[in-house]
């Protein structure tokens, strides 16, 4: 997860470099393309922030499964003790050198298939693709040095929508009534 933390930096960094350089209509453009994922991109940059996704991840998950909204057992061994039935992270997790190796480490000593754990990664690995690709078609932006047609495009489209469902909104309502009383 740490590779993943190294790429969105160097993205970031790069954004940074060449904001610089880039004038500002480009600017604007990745801007906004960057805010659009700061939530998600601070997430990744916070030190610790995958270990409490993982926490969380495994609550939810017990959460759902108590509930019934899931129907998949958390993990396929017999054990009825084992950490991750019970929603909790594995000791073992915390004792490798990086959570990963940690995880590692645990899924060879277990003799379940961890499914939360491998369901928990595969969603932290899909979020931090959309920061990726967001923070790269940013920097693309910079280093052309020029807003994409599609970006102005998709604007207009936007404005359009509200324009139209406000119409659409208006056209709902009852016309006032031009109807006179017999006074």
């Amino acid at each position: 997860m740490q590779a993943l933390k190294r790429q969105i930096d160097s993205l970031s960094d790069g954004i940074m470099k060449f904001k610089q350089a880039a004038d500002p209509p480009a600017v604007d453009a990745a801007d906004r393309k960057v805010r659009s994922v700061r939530t998600e991109q601070t997430r990744f940059a916070i030190e610790g922030s995958y270990e409490r996704f993982l926490v969380q991840h495994l609550k939810a998950a017990k959460r759902d499964y108590t509930d019934g909204e899931r129907t998949e057992p958390l993990c396929s061994c017999a054990n009825p003790y084992c950490e991750l039935k019970r929603g909790r992270l594995p000791p073992e997790v915390f004792l490798g050198e990086s959570t990963d190796e940690g995880i590692r480490d645990f899924m060879i000593q277990h003799s379940g298939d961890g499914r939360v754990l491998n369901e928990a990664r595969d969603q932290w690995v899909e979020d931090a693709g959309v920061v990726i690709q967001t923070l790269t078609e940013a920097l693309s932006i910079l280093k052309a040095n020029e807003p994409p047609e599609t970006d102005d495009a998709e604007n207009e489209a936007e404005d359009e929508a509200e324009d139209d469902a406000v119409d659409s909104e208006l056209d709902d309502e009852p016309a006032p009534s031009t109807a006179t009383t017999g006074d």
